[in-house]
């Protein structure tokens, strides 16, 4: 976790999830879990979903916030990650500042939002580079969520990844899918930050 999913930017929902003030969606990689929001009409912001002050799990699911309080002893931010109030606050030395909800990074493209907890992470924009021009026929933008599903196995993730990266396995694995496709004839494209499949349909 620390080595790879902690420095690299990824996809945690799309823009149509956090379409208004308050709209959350938490975003859960590994063991980490963040809390993605829409502080304000032009900001969507990342915060990791855990109290500064017990480390407590803020948010069990997704949903409409006026702010974030935690369950336990009420420590309360507002939506930009300000620090607001806790119950008997005289008993805490920090400043206001330092207790500040630590952000992750926040860009988006294509209609989807990705974070990056990485503080030092160059921006998505320098990250993707000209992904643009591979997909502008396709409007991302426009394109709206209608079903999410999520199903755990008990795998090596990487492996996992690797086996459907691939369109060979297709042969086996789905061959009812070769009426309609050529999985043998299969482009691959590579750039530094970027890799491409084209499937002929």
């Amino acid at each position: 976790v620390a080595d790879i999913w902690m420095h690299v930017w990824q996809m945690a929902c799309r823009v149509d999830q956090v379409a208004e003030v308050g709209d959350s969606v938490l975003y859960q990689i590994a063991d980490r879990s963040y809390i993605v929001v829409r502080s304000d009409e032009q900001t969507i912001k990342a915060f990791p979903n855990t109290c500064l002050h017990r480390g407590r799990t803020l948010r069990e699911r997704d949903g409409k916030l006026a702010r974030l309080r935690c369950p336990y002893h009420a420590f309360t931010w507002a939506l930009d990650g300000s620090f607001l109030e806790a119950p008997a606050i005289w008993d805490f030395d920090q400043c206001d500042e330092d207790l500040r909800m630590p952000e992750a990074r926040v860009g988006v493209w294509g209609g989807c939002v990705f974070i990056n907890p990485d503080p030092d992470a160059e921006p998505l924009r320098d990250f993707l580079g000209d992904i643009d021009r591979h997909f502008e026929r396709c409007g991302y933008d426009d394109w709206s969520l209608s079903l999410h599903t999520a199903k755990e196995t008990a795998s090596n993730w990487k492996e996992l990844v690797e086996g459907f990266v691939e369109s060979h396995h297709v042969f086996a694995t789905h061959p009812q899918a070769m009426f309609g496709s050529d999985p043998g004839n299969c482009q691959y494209d590579f750039w530094p930050n970027l890799a491409r499949i084209i499937l002929p349909m």
